[in-house]
């Protein structure tokens, strides 16, 4: 579940930072939620809201709020990732 007030930069921030252990360094991070969204090819609305702005400004697609919905799960480091079709299409 995405909170359509954050971007996808702050949910995986949030992400990391409610799951990881606190001995980590905030700019490790950092590190790991940019990895993540160059990973998933979100690093160029990573600044934008997930969900739809008041005033009809456009939020995330469905594809990539279903990366960053990915992405925060990829910043803590799971052991195992196992995923089944999780976005549709090709991303850069």
């Amino acid at each position: 579940m995405l909170l359509p007030t954050l971007t996808p930069r702050e949910s995986a921030a949030f992400a990391a930072a409610s799951s990881l252990p606190a001995g980590i360094l905030a700019s490790t991070r950092r590190a790991l939620v940019e990895a993540a969204l160059d990973a998933l090819g979100l690093s160029r609305v990573g600044s934008r809201l997930v969900g739809s702005r008041e005033g009809g400004g456009a939020g995330l697609s469905g594809g990539e709020r279903k990366r960053v919905a990915v992405a925060c799960v990829l910043v803590t480091c799971p052991a195992a990732l196992l995923l089944d079709e999780p976005t549709s299409g090709v991303y850069p």
